[in-house]
């Protein structure tokens, strides 16, 4: 009696699903990898668009008014700033080399908590002077 082999084994049908299997979860974890990545400059974009907007600001304002306008140490609402809102955004000014110098060191610091959990920070600086 002769036996034919027509179709695949249990062992064989288990080896190529494993091999699949494997391929999908390598697909799947590169996948998630680029969303999340994508997630994270999202989210650096717009905290750059924000440092923007605010060093945008605190340029227009005549220069014995910046410390006044935007205080050492003083806040900023980010809900005021551009049109997207990071999770507990939080935007700093600060004078490093103090209020009364001239010129005038200044430097903005966003800083927000990203998808994963992270707090994440940036920080943009400029000098001022009276002198034009």
């Amino acid at each position: 009696m002769r036996r034919s082999k027509k179709g695949f084994t249990l062992v064989e049908l288990m080896i190529v699903s494993s091999v699949y299997i494997g391929i999908i979860v390598a697909i799947w974890g590169v996948l998630l990898g680029a969303l999340n990545h994508a997630a994270m400059a999202r989210e650096i974009t717009v905290a750059t668009d924000d440092l923007k907007d605010v060093m945008e600001r605190i340029r227009s304002v005549a220069f014995p008014d910046i410390t006044t306008q935007y205080p050492h140490n003083g806040t900023i609402n980010g809900a005021d700033i551009g049109g997207f809102i990071l999770p507990d955004e939080t935007i700093t000014v600060r004078y490093p080399q103090g209020i009364d110098s001239d010129p005038l060191e200044v430097e903005v610091e966003v800083e927000w908590t990203s998808k994963n959990g992270q707090t994440v920070s940036r920080i943009i600086k400029t000098i001022r002077t009276r002198r034009l």
